[in-house]
C-alpha cells in the first residue's frame, strides 16, 4: 500500500474571509457614498414647491376670497362748487335709451358725416341752473327784463336794505332808458349786484336765423358793457320765457362767448302769490321776479323776509360756485361769428323749442301734414307730434312722434340747415 508522504493539504480559510470583508467593506463603502450623493438630493426635493393637482371643488368655502377689480364709473362734468342734479342738461345719454328702446325695428342707415353735421368741433351742451344743491341758506333772486325804470330802482332799495344781491337781467334796448344808468353802476359797483344776459330785443332766439340769435346775444351784451362803462363779462343767458334751452346753437354760441350755462328758475316769483313764494324757501333756489308792479310789491315783502328766516341773497355766480364777472377797460368789439359745430343727432321730444323743429315744420307743412297760420313757430307740441307720427307711419319708420335720427334725416333729406 502505498502512502503519500505528503501531507494533506489544508483548506485556506483565512483566505477567504480576506475576500469576504474586503467585498463587504467595497459594498458598504458603495453605500456609504450612495446615501452621501442621494440624501441631499432628496432634502432638496422635499424643500422644493410641489406641483398642486387642481381639484375643483364645489364647495366655495375651500376657494380663497376673489378680489374683484375696482369698478371706476366716469364723471360728469359739472360746473364748479353747488352745481347738482337740479342742474340739468340736455340729454346725451338719453338718445342711448331710446336707441335700446327701438332695437326691434330695422336698423338705421347713418349719413354720412358731411351730411349729418354742420361741420366744425363737437357741440358742448352747457347746463341750465335751476337749484343748487346746498344745505346753506342761501337762494339767488333775479330780476328779468327791467322795463319799468322806477320799480327797478325800488328793487335794488329794497336789496340794499336788507344787505341781500340780486342778478339782473335786463332786456339791452331797456338800458337806454333815462335813469337806467346810474341804477346800474350803483347796483354793479357799490352793491356786488350781477348782470346777465336776456336778449337785445327779448327775443325768441331758438326760432330766429344763425346771425340774427347771434346778433341778439352780442348787442344785449355791448349794450350793458357800454352801459357800466367797462367790459363786462357774462356768464348766464336766460331764454325768453325759459324756452330754447335745448337749441343746439345757442349752446354752441353763448359757450364760444365763455357763459357757463343757460338759467332757468325754480320758482317763478311772477306766477305766484306771496303766501306761496314764502313757502316755497329753501336752500340753493333761484327765484325769477319781473320789474311789475306786482312783483315790486311781492320783492318789498320777500326780500326782507327770506333774510328774516336766515338766508342769504347772493348773486348767480355765487350759488354755482363760479368768479364774480370780469371787467376790463371798455374797447369796441367786433361780433364773433358763430364758429362751426358737429349737430349732435338727438331725439326731439314734445315740449322743446329748437331751430330744427322749425325745418321740421317747414318740410311738413310743404308736404302738407302740417298746418300752422304764419311762420313755423320751432315748438315741437301736439299738432307737429301729430303730423310727425302721421310721416313715420308714411314712410315705414317706428310711429312714435318723436322725431329721432332716422325720422329728421328722412324729414330733412340727411341735411340739416343750421340756419
Amino acid at each position: 500500500m502505498h502512502y503519500d508522504n505528503r501531507r494533506p493539504r489544508r483548506r485556506r480559510r483565512g483566505g477567504n474571509n480576506a475576500r469576504i470583508i474586503l467585498i463587504l467593506a467595497v459594498v458598504l463603502a458603495a453605500e456609504v457614498i450612495a446615501l452621501c450623493v442621494i440624501l441631499p438630493r432628496l432634502n432638496d426635493r422635499q424643500s422644493a414647491p410641489q406641483p398642486t393637482a387642481m381639484v375643483f371643488d364645489r364647495s366655495l368655502a375651500t376657494l380663497p376670497p376673489v378680489t374683484e377689480a375696482p369698478v371706476i364709473t366716469a364723471l360728469p362734468t359739472q360746473a364748479p362748487a353747488l352745481e347738482t342734479a337740479y342742474v340739468t342738461q340736455p340729454p346725451a345719454v338719453q338718445q342711448a335709451e331710446a336707441d335700446a328702446v327701438n332695437a326691434t325695428f330695422p336698423p338705421v342707415v347713418e349719413a354720412a358725416p358731411q351730411q349729418a353735421s354742420a361741420g366744425g368741433a363737437s357741440l358742448t351742451y352747457l347746463p341750465v341752473f335751476e337749484q343748487a344743491e346746498t344745505q346753506e341758506k342761501v337762494i339767488a333772486v333775479t330780476v328779468d327784463d327791467c322795463f319799468q325804470v322806477n320799480n327797478l330802482k325800488k328793487i335794488v332799495g329794497y336789496a340794499e336794505n336788507a344787505g341781500a344781491k340780486l342778478t339782473l337781467f335786463p332786456i339791452g334796448k331797456n338800458l337806454s332808458k333815462d335813469g337806467m344808468q346810474d341804477i346800474f353802476r350803483h347796483a354793479v359797483f357799490d352793491l356786488g349786484f350781477e348782470v346777465e344776459n336776456h336778449t337785445f330785443n327779448h327775443a325768441r332766439v331758438f326760432r330766429m336765423p344763425q346771425q340774427e340769435m347771434a346778433r341778439e346775444i352780442w348787442d344785449q351784451s355791448q349794450a350793458v358793457s357800454r352801459l357800466l362803462g367797462v367790459n363786462y363779462e357774462q356768464h348766464f343767458f336766460r331764454m325768453m320765457g325759459g324756452d330754447g334751452d335745448t337749441d343746439q346753437r345757442v349752446h354752441n354760441y353763448i359757450d364760444q362767448l365763455g357763459f357757463k350755462g343757460i338759467a332757468h328758475w325754480a320758482v317763478s316769483g311772477s306766477d305766484s302769490d306771496l303766501k306761496k313764494i314764502r313757502s316755497s324757501l329753501a336752500p340753493g333756489k333761484v327765484y325769477l321776479f319781473h320789474t311789475t308792479d306786482g312783483d315790486t310789491d311781492k320783492l318789498k315783502s320777500f326780500i326782507p323776509y327770506a333774510v328774516e328766516q336766515g338766508y342769504r341773497l347772493v348773486t348767480m355766480n355765487e350759488l354755482f360756485g363760479y368768479p364774480d364777472n370780469a371787467t376790463s377797460e371798455l374797447t369796441e368789439q367786433a361780433m364773433p361769428e358763430p364758429r362751426p359745430f358737429e349737430y349732435d343727432w338727438r331725439t326731439i321730444v314734445k315740449g322743446e323749442y329748437t331751430w330744427v323743429t322749425v325745418k321740421l315744420q317747414d318740410a311738413l307743412r310743404a308736404q302738407g301734414l302740417l298746418k300752422i297760420d304764419g311762420e313755423s313757430t320751432g315748438f315741437y307740441g301736439k299738432q307737429t307730434v301729430q303730423a310727425v307720427t302721421d310721416f313715420q307711419r308714411a314712410h315705414g319708420l317706428p310711429a312714435t312722434g318723436e322725431a329721432d335720427r332716422a325720422t329728421q334725416e328722412a324729414i330733412l333729406g340727411g341735411v340739416i340747415d343750421l340756419g
